[in-house]
Order: C-alpha cells, then sequence, then structure tokens
C-alpha cells in the first residue's frame, strides 16, 4: 500500500487501487477491531498532537496505539508493508474454534511463512470476541454453533481477509444465512466464490451456497 516517494511520478503513481481501495478496506478493519469511538478518540489524539506540524504515517499509528492499548503500528505495518492478505481458516474445537492463517493464492506457491497481524473479530451465541491473531494459529472461546447462531469469523464483514470454515462450521452458517448481516452474507459468498476458484471447495458446495441464498429470498446488492 506505501511505497517510498522520490519522483513526482512516484507520486502518481500512488493515486491508484491499491493506495485508495485497499487502504482504506484496510483502514476499515482497523476501525472495526478497535471500535469506533476509540478509533475516533486516537484520531482526535493525533490532530492535537501535530496540528500545525508535518507527520509520517506511523505517526498516526502510534496515537491510536497511545488511545486505545493495541499494537496498532506493528499491525498495521504488517499490512502496509508487504503484499498481499491472509486466507483465515477455522475450526470447531472444544470450548471454542481453532483459527490459522496463511497467505491466500490461487497458484501454488512456497511462501507460507508470511505472516500478518489479522484482526480477527468472531461472533458466536457467547457474544462477539476479539482476537489479534499474530502467528500461525491460536484458539478463540465462542459457544458451539447452531442455525439460530453459526460462529462468524468477519463478524460484520469489513476483514480484509478470506475465510476458510471446516464442514461442522459451514454447515451451521449455511443453515443461519438468514440471520446474518447483508455484507455478511455477501462477505461468506465472495469467500466461497474465491476458495471454489483455488481448488479448495467443490462447485457444487458453491452451487448450494447459491441455492440457500435464494430460499430465503436475498435481494440485498451489497
Amino acid at each position: 500500500i506505501e511505497y517510498p516517494v522520490h519522483t513526482p511520478a512516484d507520486a502518481e503513481g500512488m493515486f491508484d487501487t491499491l493506495t485508495y481501495q485497499k487502504g482504506s478496506a484496510v483502514v476499515r478493519m482497523l476501525e472495526q477491531y478497535l471500535g469506533e469511538d476509540a478509533f475516533r478518540d486516537g484520531i482526535r489524539r493525533y490532530l492535537q498532537t501535530h496540528q500545525f506540524g508535518n507527520t509520517e504515517t506511523g505517526d498516526l499509528w502510534d496515537a491510536l496505539e497511545a488511545e486505545t492499548g493495541e499494537p496498532v503500528r506493528a499491525m498495521m505495518d504488517s499490512w502496509i508493508f508487504q503484499g498481499g492478505f491472509p486466507l483465515v481458516a477455522a475450526e470447531a474445537q472444544r470450548g471454542g474454534v481453532r483459527v490459522s492463517q496463511q497467505p491466500f493464492r490461487y497458484l501454488a506457491d512456497d511462501d507460507l511463512d508470511r505472516r500478518w497481524h489479522v484482526p480477527v473479530v468472531v461472533r458466536s451465541a457467547a457474544g462477539t470476541e476479539r482476537l489479534l491473531l499474530d502467528r500461525a494459529e491460536a484458539h478463540v472461546s465462542t459457544a458451539a454453533p447452531s442455525a439460530q447462531q453459526p460462529v462468524v469469523l468477519n463478524a460484520g464483514g469489513h476483514a480484509f481477509y478470506r475465510v476458510a470454515y471446516d464442514d461442522e462450521l459451514q454447515a451451521a452458517l449455511l443453515d443461519g444465512l438468514a440471520g446474518l448481516e447483508p455484507l455478511e452474507r455477501y462477505a461468506v459468498l465472495d469467500d466461497a466464490v474465491a476458495l471454489t476458484l483455488r481448488g479448495d471447495r467443490p462447485a457444487a458446495a458453491l452451487a448450494e451456497l447459491l441455492q440457500r441464498l435464494a430460499d430465503i429470498g436475498e435481494t440485498d446488492l451489497a
């Protein structure tokens, strides 16, 4: 998203999809993880500290970090200074879900050791949990999934990562589609298409999801 600017051409080159669309999506993901009020408080601290002066990108992250106590600079550096984004896998376990990350690729790649500080927002019948996944895998406590309250790993649908659920979690998610927010349903469909194109899931599973969306009368264009 960010790279050094040495010439006017470098500056012009930054007016692109990565800078604006991915950049705004990553900042939105950060806001949802920190909470809207905490995020605004961090912005106020940043503006008050640096009014009438010049700043660098890290100054904003430091202000948000000082306001929230979260490792914002390390989190955002992992998204800004390396390309791509992660696939977060979810596996049901006793008392919760095991989550793990690896780079998302459509083609085979040996670079599987790349890591992000992934702000995961998980919703279940037990409520909403926030987890900063800064290693290969972790465990998050949740209630058991059900059609009435499935486990949603991208609660709100604002995260900039793919989600792959295991069979148990996926089945509950399909049964509970009607109870998800429109943007969450869109994220589920978008991830399913990507995982099908990658070869992780059969086309029949995608067709079933599309049929489930038709069955609940999906009309929202998200």
